[in-house]
C-alpha cells in the first residue's frame, strides 16, 4: 500500500465469521465506506509513525491496532459507530480525534497499561459528543468545548482517563440513562467541568467516580441517583 490511499466503497468480510480479513496501511489511510457490514473484519494495522487513519462510516474491527506507533490519529465519521476494539500496541500511544465529529465507540478502546494517548473531543468553536458503550482506557481525555459532552450509552461502561479541559465550566458527563464510571481524575482546581448528569426523572442512575472530581454542578434527576 502507498504512503497515502484512499479506499472509495466497502471492505466486508462476507464470510459467516467474525474477524476475518484485515488491511494493512502503510501510511495515510481513508475508507469512505461501511466496513465490516456483513462480520467484522480481523483488523486495521498502522504501518508507521506520524500517520492516520480516517474511517469514514460505521465500522465494525476485531482490532484498530496503533501498532506502537507514535503520533498516530484515528478519525471516524460524524454520527458513525465504531464496534469492535482498539489496541495502542504500548502505552500511551494513538489519538483518537473526535474535534470535528461526533462518534459512538461500542467495544474495548486500549488496556490496563497499553493506554491510548489522547481522546480528543470537540473544539473551541464545535461542540462533539463521545458516546461509549464498553470500557476505554485513555492516557487523557481532553474536552475542548463548553459544550462537549461524555456520553454512557450503556450501564457499566467505563472510562479509565484523566479527564483535562480546555476551560473552566467546560464539558458535560452525562449518565442520565446510563450507569457509567471515570477512574481517574476529573478536571482541577481552576478549570471545572460543567455539569455531570445522573438519572432522569423515571430512572435512578449511578455514577462513579475514582479520582479527584471537580463539577460545577451534579444533576441528580431521580431519588434513587446516586
Amino acid at each position: 500500500m502507498p504512503a497515502s490511499t484512499t479506499i472509495t466503497g466497502t471492505v466486508n468480510n462476507i464470510s459467516s465469521t467474525d474477524n476475518l480479513g484485515s488491511v494493512n496501511a502503510a501510511g495515510d489511510l481513508t475508507v469512505t465506506g461501511v466496513i465490516g457490514n456483513t462480520k467484522a473484519i480481523k483488523a486495521i494495522n498502522f504501518g508507521a509513525a506520524n500517520t492516520t487513519v480516517n474511517l469514514q462510516s460505521n465500522a465494525s474491527i476485531s482490532s484498530l491496532n496503533f501498532a506502537g506507533k507514535s503520533g498516530t490519529t484515528l478519525l471516524i465519521g460524524d454520527g458513525k459507530t465504531f464496534t469492535g476494539g482498539v489496541v495502542a500496541g504500548g502505552d500511551d500511544i494513538g489519538t483518537i480525534d473526535l474535534t470535528t465529529n461526533n462518534v459512538t465507540f461500542s467495544g474495548t478502546i486500549g488496556a490496563n497499561g497499553a493506554r491510548v494517548s489522547n481522546i480528543d473531543i470537540g473544539s473551541a468553536n464545535a461542540a462533539k459528543t463521545f458516546t461509549l458503550k464498553g470500557t476505554a482506557y485513555a492516557k487523557n481525555t481532553t474536552i475542548n468545548h463548553a459544550d462537549s459532552t461524555i456520553t454512557f450509552a450503556s450501564d457499566g461502561s467505563i472510562l479509565n482517563t484523566d479527564l483535562v479541559l480546555g476551560g473552566d465550566q467546560y464539558g458535560i458527563i452525562n449518565a442520565s440513562t446510563n450507569s457509567g464510571t471515570i477512574v481517574g481524575n476529573i478536571g482541577g482546581v481552576s478549570a471545572a467541568v460543567a455539569n455531570i448528569k445522573v438519572g432522569s426523572a423515571n430512572t435512578a442512575k449511578t455514577f462513579t467516580a475514582s479520582g479527584d472530581v471537580y463539577s460545577t454542578a451534579i444533576s441528580l434527576s431521580n431519588t434513587g441517583s446516586t
